[in-house]
């Protein structure tokens, strides 16, 4: 059984990776262990990541197979994040620990838009297809978006905000479309893919 350590800002982080996580391990035929280590926002849980990179490089005992760390592109961009999260876990491992293999997640600019890019899969969900979300990295946006989707299908209010939702959307979802809708989806599911393949 593989070892993947996760770290992100938040539930909503951990429920989407996880469930895609957890659907491409079951395709590729690969058996894991998912480890959600962080869920605190923002330089918060790149400082707690700083922390655990430094206890593994130290003490060399519990090293994952996979490290995949998830931080929102937000305002500053795909590109911008995503070399701000390589640096910290290159900085910190250089030298160290073996083969820890790596994937940075940066949904861009949020991942929420994630699970509003197969209409088709929301429908089967929700009971109601949604919108095609556009670009907009206002904070809020896609929450709201998503928000709104659960209602106009007429379900409760969610008391997680839809992320409730995540884990069957991810299931019903056509990846391949999602693929095409969102570069920064792609190249995790990509990352990810080419992982599990050698792990088969």
């Amino acid at each position: 059984m593989r070892k993947i350590i996760f770290f992100g800002e938040d539930n909503a982080h951990r429920k989407v990776i996880g469930a895609l996580i957890f659907r491409l391990a079951q395709e590729e035929g690969a058996v894991i262990k998912f480890v959600s280590e962080c869920e605190i926002g923002g330089s918060v849980a790149e400082n707690i990541l700083k922390i655990y990179l430094r206890d593994v490089k130290k003490y060399r005992r519990d090293i994952p197979d996979l490290l995949v760390v998830v931080r929102d592109a937000n305002r500053r961009g795909y590109s911008v994040r995503y070399r701000e999260i390589e640096n910290i876990v290159k900085n910190e491992l250089k030298e160290s620990t073996g083969n820890i293999e790596r994937v940075i997640a940066i949904p861009d600019p949020h991942i929420e838009r994630w699970l509003l890019l197969d209409s088709e899969a929301f429908r089967i969900v929700v009971g109601r297809g949604c919108k095609a979300p556009k670009y907009n990295n206002d904070k809020g946006y896609y929450k709201k978006l998503l928000l709104d989707a659960i209602l106009e299908a007429g379900k409760p209010p969610p008391s997680l905000g839809g992320i409730e939702f995540a884990e069957d959307i991810v299931n019903a979802m056509d990846i391949q479309r999602a693929m095409r809708a969102d570069a920064s989806f792609k190249k995790f599911v990509e990352d990810i893919r080419r992982i599990l393949k050698q792990w088969k």
